[in-house]
């Protein structure tokens, strides 16, 4: 079959067909006229009718193993798809795109619409479906332009009445210029298969499967008429009711048979016929020359098949596709034709600008803006992309944050004023579709690394890599090249046009991907960008031409026109709050200091005041920290559950657990290693990127240390002499007297030095183990001390040997019991 040839026809391996029934009547009548007089003209009327079948009218042959009917309707379409490889379908002399029914030229592209049949079925998608059909008809009609609408099945269970009415309206003959394509991305099974049998073409993704109609079980009455009237109206002559009989029962046997035929001119060819047991035994008894048979379902087996089998059998799905863009390519449909709604329908829209080197900070602002948008239930986000780029770990994520909404029904559409360079261009690559301004440009995606007192160098292969599998697996997610994706990055990446030969499609594929293809693609020349070792950096002229980018608009207002937008909607992006400007400030290192001298600070002064106060002053600004390193991307649960695991252990180890030992020295390792992963992140770094980032989180940490220590000096120094601090601060023993002995009021720790000294050589008993550490009684109190030794037994007579500030040193003392 020629690359520009469509239509649903037998399968035949010579690509012959059956005379047409107009054909036939023309050849009557030319005899007759022949032989009167003065008929030349007419003759020549009746030849040219002769060849207009074969010009591309369509018609619509037998199922393979249905018997025919005289009121069997003719396929009502004007464009079908391209074949991709050499499995013939079709008679040769299908209709290209652009003809219409009435034998008319059309002009223009084809009409199209994709809808989403959800599941269940309910009034809202059975109205939705059929009034988009109904005005493609009205458009094609108008326009005298063929029409497709591509039904995207969704897997689930709908209610039988709702489906029933759905493909009695697929049947029917309403809109005779609309070719309904059943689109089958994921495995669908049970009653919401049926609408996709209903339709004139299936296409498929290769491992989606199709079938098990009854999911198990007997189908009901009105269902198994349903398929008899699928099976004998005939729109997808590769569905029979020996195919539907193998999808629906599991002890249905199915044979594939190929038979030789003979054309209208005595030439030999085949066709493959799909049927059960009985009609098997039927075509033997006919004495017909059975060239091949293959059992394709055996029984006791479900019949439900992927799109790669069905397509190799040549049963059911008439093409397979990865991607809704290969879908649309297929029919020749524009890109606006993939909206999921009538361009004249209103949608929510949603406006994001990304501008400036991407980094961690203007990276969770845009995640923070995208969730925003999810929960307003937007259909439409366009991501206004003017950047330089930025931190490849920050703009990875961002492109596979992005590349995932469409698996929430979110359409994304990048739009570049200017440029998308390094890290924007795969931000970029991440949104559904792609427009630029006539000026704009987009590329060189080459990750690069500067250590400090070095030049910009190349990253390691190993970094590379993961560059790379993310651009191609983006581009493949998308529907774009992945071979010019690949070139954005990675230097010396030869990329050649190539051309499938069965369909005439234009692709762009590495050297490696070229030999891989072998005969179905031939090659064509190396892409000019690609000679050189540069990376490739694309103009908005070349991105269209390279199907990197979907079109050419030159201002905010011409995209809206052309994603069907309304005039009167008026897109503002969202600029950042209050809040987003308070996560930038503290985020900045000068300020993370800041609050963790504050956080420390107030700790130390609590410990001499006891006041309440600076103990929640101290934990405010910790909050604060951890707040804005998670709203920064910086932090996550898993820093603040280590913070305040270590502050239980700390707070367990001075009021719980005696002394001070594993418990207080493990909480202070996880308050530290909580802080240093919070001020920097971790993600995407190798050996070197960490060890960097841990001496950045550990200088901040000591930086604020070093303030306190120096507030802390002052504080003790020049706190006490200060007349409005004077209620704040303990007299000690003697009032007024020991103030004016000493010339100034004393803190707390020097009171305790001066009790303490008197504890010399004073005799107690343990009242705790002391492993070193416990308490004691002597004379009238009890006290934290710490034995010279080994353990010491509670109830063991105790001496003070040594008084240090606070530290009172002990051991066991048997000549002075307690």
């Amino acid at each position: 079959m020629s690359a520009s040839s469509y239509g649903s026809l037998m399968i035949s391996s010579d690509q012959a067909r059956l005379p047409r029934p107009e054909t036939l009547s023309v050849s009557r009548a030319s005899k007759v006229w022949f032989l009167q007089p003065n008929c030349l003209l007419l003759l020549m009327l009746c030849g040219c009718l002769w060849l207009a079948p074969k010009a591309g009218f369509a018609s619509v042959d037998p199922v393979p193993g249905a018997p025919p009917r005289e009121d069997a309707p003719g396929i009502p379409q004007g464009v079908a798809p391209a074949e991709k490889d050499g499995l013939s379908i079709a008679n040769g002399n299908a209709p290209q795109a652009g003809q219409a029914l009435a034998g008319q030229p059309v002009v223009g592209q084809p009409l199209g619409q994709f809808v989403r049949v959800t599941a269940p079925i309910n009034d809202v998608v059975f109205n939705q479906i059929t009034g988009t059909a109904q005005k493609l008809q009205a458009t094609a009609t108008a326009e005298n332009r063929p029409a497709v609408m591509v039904l995207e099945i969704e897997p689930g269970v709908s209610p039988p009445h709702q489906v029933q009415g759905l493909v009695r309206f697929l049947l029917s003959a309403q809109t005779p210029r609309v070719r309904f394509v059943a689109w089958v991305p994921q495995t669908v099974t049970g009653r919401q298969a049926m609408v996709a049998l209903a339709c004139q073409d299936v296409v498929m993704k290769p491992d989606a499967e199709l079938g098990d109609l009854g999911r198990g079980e007997k189908l009901p009455e009105e269902d198994q008429q349903l398929l008899q009237m699928i099976a004998s109206r005939r729109v997808n002559p590769r569905v029979s009711s020996a195919v539907l009989s193998s999808l629906t029962n599991r002890e249905a046997v199915l044979w594939k048979v190929t038979v030789e035929k003979t054309g209208a001119g005595g030439e030999k060819g085949t066709d493959i016929r799909f049927v059960d047991a009985e009609e098997l035994k039927q075509l033997q008894a006919s004495q017909a020359v059975i060239l091949e048979t293959q059992r394709l379902k055996e029984a006791g087996l479900v019949g439900r098949f992927s799109g790669e089998t069905l397509r190799s059998w040549g049963m059911v799905c008439t093409q397979t596709a990865e991607t809704k863009t290969e879908v649309a390519d297929l029919y020749q449909l524009p890109k606006e034709a993939m909206r999921m709604r009538p361009a004249e329908e209103q949608q929510k829209v949603g406006i994001i600008r990304l501008d400036g080197v991407i980094n961690q900070m203007n990276g969770s602002f845009l995640r923070r803006q995208i969730a925003r948008y999810q929960a307003q239930g937007v259909e439409l986000l366009i991501i206004e992309i003017d950047s330089p780029g930025g931190l490849a770990t920050v703009s990875s994520e961002l492109a596979e944050l992005i590349a995932s909404l469409s698996e929430e029904k979110i359409r994304t559409v990048a739009w570049i004023p200017r440029q998308a360079i390094s890290g924007a261009a795969m931000v970029a690559l991440g949104c559904d579709e792609i427009y630029m301004a006539p000026n704009a440009k987009m590329g060189d995606v080459q990750p690069i690394e500067a250590r400090p007192g070095e030049a910009f160098e190349r990253v390691p292969d190993k970094v590379m890599t993961v560059i790379r599998a993310t651009l191609l697996a983006l581009a493949k997610q998308k529907g774009r090249p992945e071979a010019i994706a690949a070139a954005m990055a990675d230097r010396g990446t030869r990329v050649f046009r190539m051309r499938e030969k069965s369909s005439g499609r234009v692709w762009f594929m590495t050297e490696e991907e070229a030999e891989a293809a072998g005969d179905l693609w031939e090659r064509g020349p190396q892409l000019e960008e690609t000679r050189g070792e540069m990376v490739i950096t694309l103009t908005a002229p070349r991105a269209v031409e390279l199907k990197m980018a979907d079109g050419i608009v030159p201002n905010l207002d011409a995209l809206k026109e052309k994603l069907g937008i309304s005039a009167e909607m008026r897109l503002q992006p969202i600029k950042p709050s209050w809040v987003d400007s308070l996560v930038f400030v503290l985020n900045t290192t000068p300020m993370k200091v800041l609050l963790l001298m504050v956080a420390l600070g107030a700790l130390y002064l609590e410990a001499h005041f006891f006041t309440g106060i600076l103990s929640i002053v101290s934990a405010t600004s910790f909050t604060l920290f951890f707040w804005a390193a998670f709203l920064g991307g910086t932090a996550g649960w898993l820093e603040v559950s280590l913070f305040l695991l270590g502050v239980v252990l700390i707070a367990m180890e001075i009021f719980v657990i005696p002394g001070f030992g594993v418990t207080g020295i493990s909480g202070i390792l996880l308050v530290l290693t909580s802080l240093v992963m919070a001020i920097e992140s971790f993600r995407h770094v190798d050996a070197w990127g960490a060890s960097i980032n841990i001496a950045h989180g550990l200088g901040t940490i000591s930086a604020a240390m070093v303030g306190v220590m120096i507030f802390g000096f002052f504080v003790s120094k020049y706190l006490p002499n200060l007349p409005w601090m004077e209620a704040m601060i303990l007299a000690p023993p003697g009032g007024a007297a020991a103030i004016e002995a000493t010339g100034r009021p004393r803190l707390r720790h020097d009171e305790l030095q001066a009790i303490s000294a008197d504890l010399m050589g004073a005799h107690g008993v343990a009242t705790t183990v002391l492993r070193p550490s416990g308490k004691a009684r002597v004379g009238q109190q009890i006290l934290d001390v710490v034995s010279d030794g080994g353990f010491v037994q509670p109830g063991t007579p105790i001496e003070v040997i040594s008084v240090d500030g606070v530290r009172i040193v002990v051991r066991p003392s048997e000549s002075h019991p307690a």
